[in-house]
């Protein structure tokens, strides 16, 4: 094994590590991203089935009282 190519061998185990290394530091915060991001997507998606049941809901009132 010549000289450069066990350097690129120490090289590449040491972007390895570090790359590992970055995976494992940023896990926690992703995973509390994940988290933020879905109970906001539920929040979201709640407040639109709100809307739509009150939209509803006065069409459906409104046609009543109309024809009354």
């Amino acid at each position: 094994m010549s000289y450069s190519t066990s350097y690129q061998a120490i090289e590449k185990q040491k972007l390895i590590n570090i790359i590992i290394y970055d995976y494992y530091v940023s896990d926690p915060e992703d995973e509390w991203t994940l988290q933020v991001n879905r109970e906001a997507c539920e929040l979201h998606l709640l407040h639109c089935l709100c809307y739509y049941i009150m939209y509803i809901f006065l069409c459906f009132s409104g046609c009543r009282s109309s024809s009354s």
